[in-house]
């Protein structure tokens, strides 16, 4: 399965890094400010505690290699060095522990952002997307967010704080030497910056393939009978193993660019020592310093620059995260265009007449699908619509349903056009039925009640006798709590339909669409089904697709659609009297019956 080079139609574009921790902060940190505060009083002690350990430290090697006559002594001042330690060590691990605590419960919120714009996308941007990429996006891009939570801002914090505080005692000390080593490790900051941007440029190439990948993988698994039937799994392995050698080219690429960091500090922050040691040598044989001080200004000097390694490695590494950043809010910023109008009121179904005026529409990048549709059914009646695959039969209900919204003209509901009322009452009055069935992984009770969670027992039974499925239900190990397996791997077609028709029964809707609803059902449990939803389908306005015609033969009315217009209307006594496509269609099925035809009625499955 061919996975297109594009990261699932969603814009690439990397958002300004300020901008984008500006945006985030304000969207997912407020009411935080309590915990934020807290963080800053702890990395405030780790502050005081490293400057306090900088002076002990001189103090102690002024008395060790001057002879200084200490005030306290020895052991006093290791006393504090202990006790200075501690309260550094206690204060950076209580900071560490606020900061992962507030970095898994913003990025939680995250999660549910995007799972709530994705759920909430137009389906004309949900089939623009590849679902395992979407999946691998809402998992590895905010999996990037978490790390950096909970490793690097946590470390990078505490080793900033402690930089800024030996920085400070040693301006301190002596600030014209102090600003020479400095400014020699502020140098290191050129090529990190390179090695920044060749990280982020990569970082987001490497999260789009993952995506890709996902996207592919999904793809194999829900086709897995297909790629197994037409033999393709050595051509569905050379795809998969394509992408896992792109994926380790760029994961060596990241760890290249992570490895030239260290040297690179290590290099600039030796010359810096070397310097340092040399004019502070000069001035401590000259008087200006002492050897106590000088001790101690090498030591913070070689402390900063083993913090600022710290730092420009996790700089490297926080690129992931705001490309990560970057993508997930090019999933938060997907546009939404079928939404309620302003002033849109609640939709109140009383008689369920349905009127099409002039509806044209076509998908994006395609031909028109439908072509000037009028159309009028009268509520409670039973209608179908009939015609070759891709007549746009099962468009018309899309736009019913304002899944896409037509290019041209309307539709009323009981004359109120359905652009005006809220999606959500146009939703609650409508019962899809699909030939895919739609289940999900959960028991057979919940699929029953989907839509309808607050049903009681008594009703989501009544729903499976209808649908004539409580025979196979109970038969189940579990019977009605028996978990029926992603995409219902343990059910068979037939199965899952029945259910799905439970599930529209239960919904009691006003209107009911039923697209190929029975396709999947054998003869004899096809027949008794139908007579259930007659009995159902009483004072519902109700729109079938068929292609079996002898299923919708006591429909009120029958339309034939062509090329995405209507050019046949009737009973079916009227149109098998009229010359037409309708009269072609049944003598078609009819004979293929009778001759055996591969063509004819749908097989008979379970």
């Amino acid at each position: 399965m061919t996975i297109p080079k594009t990261d699932n139609g969603i814009s690439a574009s990397i958002n300004r890094p300020p901008g984008l921790v500006r945006r985030f902060y304000r969207d997912f940190a407020p009411g935080s400010l309590g915990q934020i505060g807290s963080i800053m009083a702890a990395l405030l002690l780790v502050t005081v505690a490293s400057f306090g350990q900088a002076l002990l430290l001189r103090r102690v090697a002024d008395t060790v290699l001057r002879g200084d006559q200490a005030q306290v002594s020895m052991a006093a001042l290791a006393v504090l060095l202990v006790a200075l330690s501690l309260v550094r060590a206690l204060a950076g691990f209580f900071q560490t522990l606020m900061v992962g605590r507030l970095g898994h419960r913003i990025v939680g919120r995250v999660q549910q952002r995007m799972f709530d714009r994705i759920i909430d996308a137009d389906l004309v941007v949900m089939h623009g997307q590849l679902s395992g990429g979407l999946v691998g996006r809402l998992i590895q891009d905010t999996h990037q967010l978490r790390l950096a939570f909970t490793g690097t801002l946590s470390s990078t914090g505490r080793d900033l704080v402690t930089a800024a505080a030996l920085i400070l005692f040693m301006f301190w000390s002596d600030w014209a030497l102090s600003l020479l080593g400095v400014l020699i490790c502020a140098c290191s900051a050129v090529p990190l910056q390179r090695l920044s941007r060749r990280m982020a440029v990569n970082a987001r190439a490497l999260q789009g393939e993952a995506t890709r990948y996902a996207g592919h993988l999904g793809q194999i698994f829900q086709g897995i009978r297909h790629v197994k039937a037409y033999r393709m799994e050595a051509v569905e392995s050379a795809q998969t193993a394509g992408f896992i050698e792109r994926i380790d080219a760029g994961h060596e690429r990241q760890a290249l660019i992570r490895s030239l960091s260290a040297p690179v500090l290590e290099i600039v922050g030796s010359l810096a020592l070397v310097l340092f040691l040399l004019i502070g040598g000069h001035r401590v044989e000259t008087g200006h310093l002492s050897p106590g001080t000088l001790a101690a200004l090498a030591s913070c000097l070689l402390a900063v620059s083993f913090l600022l390694r710290n730092v420009g490695t996790a700089q490297i590494t926080a690129q992931n995260a705001l490309v990560a950043l970057s993508r997930i809010y090019e999933i938060i910023d997907l546009p939404r265009h079928i939404v309620d109008a302003p002033g849109a009121r609640p939709l109140q179904v009383s008689a369920g007449t349905i009127r099409l005026k002039n509806i044209s529409f076509g998908y994006a990048g395609a031909p028109p699908t439908l072509r000037h549709i009028d159309l009028e059914i009268p509520g409670g009646s039973i209608v179908a619509l009939v015609g070759a695959s891709g007549a746009g039969k099962s468009t018309l209900l899309n736009l019913l349903l304002r899944f896409y919204d037509p290019d041209e003209g309307s539709i009323e509901i009981d004359g109120a056009d359905i652009a005006t009322i809220t999606l959500a009452s146009l939703r609650d009055a409508i019962a899809l039925v699909s030939q895919d069935g739609s289940v999900f992984d959960d028991t057979v009770r919940a699929n029953i009640a989907y839509g309808r969670p607050d049903a009681d027992e008594t009703a989501i039974r009544a729903a499976a006798r209808a649908a004539e499925a409580e025979d196979f239900i109970l038969a189940m190990p579990e019977g009605y709590d028996t978990r029926i397996g992603e995409r219902g791997v343990r059910l068979s077609g037939g199965q899952q339909q029945r259910l799905a028709l439970a599930r529209a029964i239960l919904k009691q809707a006003p209107i009911l669409l039923l697209d190929e609803a029975t396709a999947s059902l054998d003869t004899l449990t096809e027949q008794a089904v139908q007579q259930t939803l007659r009995r159902h389908m009483t004072g519902c306005t109700s729109i079938v697709i068929a292609h079996r015609l002898s299923t919708i033969v006591d429909a009120d009315m029958i339309h034939v659609m062509e090329a995405g217009r209507i050019v046949q209307s009737g009973r079916h006594q009227d149109l098998l009297r009229q010359s037409g496509p309708y009269g072609r269609l049944w003598r078609g099925q009819q004979g293929d019956v009778e001759t055996g035809s591969p063509l004819g009625a749908a097989p008979e499955r379970r």
